[in-house]
């Protein structure tokens, strides 16, 4: 099935629910269309898969990204393109990902959960990294500590080289 024969309807429940009530009826269609909209491009990601090691599957994008991007960077999306991300803001920290590798200046593969791979040098071994609010794209195992700054859980390393990407809720520090 392509991600063309994708078919949206709100479940059953909802449509009774619906039914009954218009100001529902506009929720419940408003979150289905948001839902559908996007289905399409989960269900690519889905599929494109990549295992590492014989390890467990780990899901990859292939992204259009600023030329500012570098593997090991932690990047969010920006309209489309990917972007590094950093614990400042709302928006500049909900993090996508952690970029694998380049294939030009403004193509890059990027790992949306699961290990990484060797890309990465002189991380602690089983230490859980943040998202830093200073370098755009870098990783700390300092939980940020700023007035305003965000705290990302990007992932667990596995190794000094390899991290495993399992991006965590966000919070603001007060």
């Amino acid at each position: 099935m392509s991600s063309g024969d994708v078919k949206c309807r709100p479940p059953t429940f909802q449509l009774e629910l619906m039914r009954h009530d218009p100001v529902m009826r506009e929720s419940f269609q408003k979150l289905s269309d948001w839902l559908c909209k996007d289905l399409p491009e989960l269900l690519t990601d889905l599929r494109t898969t990549i295992t590492i090691n014989d390890s467990p599957p780990t899901l990859v994008r292939d992204c259009v990204c600023d030329a500012s991007v570098y593997p090991g960077a932690v990047v969010r999306n920006n309209n489309g393109i990917c972007v590094n991300a950093l614990a400042t803001t709302e928006a500049n920290s909900r993090a996508l990902g952690i970029v694998i590798s380049k294939s030009s200046s403004t193509s890059c593969l990027v790992v949306l959960n699961g290990r990484t791979g060797d890309v990465f040098t002189g991380l602690n071994q089983d230490k859980d990294y943040y998202l830093s609010p200073t370098v755009p794209g870098g990783i700390q195992v300092v939980i940020p500590n700023g007035s305003g700054h965000f705290i990302s859980l990007i992932g667990r390393s596995l190794s000094t080289k390899s991290l495993d990407v399992n991006i965590g809720l966000r919070m603001q520090r007060a």
